[in-house]
């Protein structure tokens, strides 16, 4: 049994969800469909898709993973967060001091 302030808080939630849900428009990035290709065509993993942005990151950036506009900092994560998830994708890491 659901307790009634529960139902009541359950159906104000779906009110806002059925009212905000329409008004989404998902849209890729213009640099990710500049070539007319769907990046995500080949149904790609969640493990792939994370490669391949830290991979279009440090294209981006020349390699660079830590400091002012490094790939890290891009991506809103520490340096060492950075340089784990590259492995656990297994990603080649260079660390350079």
């Amino acid at each position: 049994m659901i307790a009634p302030g529960f139902k009541g808080l359950l159906g104000i939630i779906s009110t806002i969800i059925s009212v905000i849900y329409p008004l989404l428009e998902l849209t890729l990035p213009a640099d990710l469909t500049a070539n007319g290709k769907n990046p995500f065509a080949d149904g790609p993993t969640l493990d792939e898709i994370q490669r391949r942005d830290i991979g279009h990151i440090l294209q981006k950036t020349g390699g660079r993973i830590a400091g002012p506009d490094g790939a890290a900092e891009i991506l809103g994560m520490k340096r060492t967060s950075l340089y784990s998830r590259m492995r656990m994708l297994g990603m080649a890491v260079k660390k350079s001091r």
